[in-house]
């Protein structure tokens, strides 16, 4: 039997930790796991999003997103959620970037890059655009979940067309 490595004993407990909704303690753990491992990017990408999701400080987060990426081993999860701040802030070339970063990764489910791009499509008011992207995201995804999100994304975009 493989024993887990340090890193990823302290990864577990920040992540129960976020589960259970003990924010602060989550925060101490990734923050110990930045300071012990700051080559690796678990630690950088949980309290980047902590600090988008939870605590609403869009600077920290994205000082946080921008560490987690440095590291070179960030996941596809990482710019996802990076390429949310950006479209919030209205970023959109950055967002782009930043997406288009995330599909070059290798295993990254293209449906969410596809759904992304559909988003920033649809808050640029390129409405029929971001339908195509969406379709993309259908076609690509094997969760039904997202394809009813997507869904009903394209059935707010054809409503947005029907107004524009």
């Amino acid at each position: 039997m493989t024993r887990l490595s340090e890193i990823e004993q302290e990864y577990i407990r920040a992540i129960e930790s976020e589960k259970q909704g003990d924010y602060s303690r989550a925060v101490e753990l990734y923050s110990g796991m930045t300071e012990r491992f700051p080559g690796d990017s678990r630690g950088w990408t949980g309290l980047a999003n902590i600090y988008f999701s939870r605590i609403g400080d869009l600077g920290r987060s994205e000082e946080f997103f921008t560490k987690a990426i440095d590291t070179g081993n960030a996941g596809p999860e990482t710019y996802f959620l990076f390429s949310e701040l950006l479209m919030q802030q209205g970023r959109f070339p950055e967002m782009n970037a930043v997406v288009n970063q995330a599909m070059q990764i290798t295993g990254v489910n293209k449906s969410t890059g596809f759904y992304k791009t559909g988003l920033l499509k649809e808050s640029q008011g390129n409405y029929e655009d971001a339908v195509e992207f969406y379709r993309k995201a259908i076609l690509d995804s094997f969760s039904a979940e997202e394809i009813r999100q997507a869904e009903q994304s394209i059935d707010r975009c054809r409503v947005k067309m029907k107004y524009s």
